[in-house]
């Protein structure tokens, strides 16, 4: 009976920590959110490099020039803050004109490849620059647009290596999660079983043993 009592004790215990250890399972959990805004928000960057070059483009031939200069002037804007909070942590802007907080990523790979993406957008940059703030007949539009034709797709495929990078860590992280999340739910379970099993043995045969 004690050996029994004392199992039953055990197996308590296991399902007591196990329920006060949920909240610890928060910061993975939330870990995970993070990192499916920061593919998000990377996927996104690849979209607005294409936009900002048809801006860019529609600018330069002198279309609807104060509506695309505000639009392009916007994305620029958009793209910059993401790239930063890609990197390094900090406010990405949404689409709906809100922000969400990224930590940035300590991965050796996705930064090397996001470094490479900075130093293509600061040439991307000045040349939208250029075209922003010079007539569409200056010369200074034309070597600009060269620029664009000359950068834009390397930019976006860069940029779509990077998404696929971080892709590829919400994965991994997602099967490690997946993994830990079932070993707990088998441990709770088995300790549910013996809980059950010397509950019957200690408590309630005994009691049966009384009534008859």
């Amino acid at each position: 009976m004690d050996k029994a009592m004392k199992r039953l004790t055990t197996a308590l215990v296991a399902i007591l920590i196990l329920a006060l250890a949920l909240p610890a399972w928060s910061p993975a959990l939330s870990g995970e959110i993070t990192l499916s805004m920061a593919v998000n928000k990377a996927g996104r960057q690849r979209m607005l490099t294409q936009r900002m070059t048809k801006e860019a483009f529609a600018l330069a031939s002198g279309y609807q020039t104060e509506a695309y200069t505000k639009s392009l002037n916007a994305s620029r804007d958009m793209f910059d803050r993401s790239m930063n909070a890609l990197l390094d942590g900090g406010p990405a802007p949404t689409t709906g004109g809100g922000v969400v907080e990224l930590p940035g990523t300590t991965t050796p790979e996705i930064r090397k490849q996001l470094e490479v993406v900075v130093g293509m957008w600061n040439e991307f940059d000045a040349a939208l620059g250029v075209i922003v703030s010079n007539d569409p007949s200056s010369p200074k539009v034309e070597a600009a647009i060269q620029v664009l034709h000359r950068i834009s797709v390397p930019t976006l495929v860069e940029m779509n290596k990077g998404v696929g990078l971080f892709e590829a860590e919400s994965l991994k992280k997602i099967a490690v999660l997946k993994t830990m999340l079932m070993g707990v739910a088998a441990f709770f379970i088995l300790a549910l079983i013996v809980t059950f099993v010397l509950s019957n043995r200690i408590i309630i045969k005994p009691i049966q043993e009384l009534l008859t």
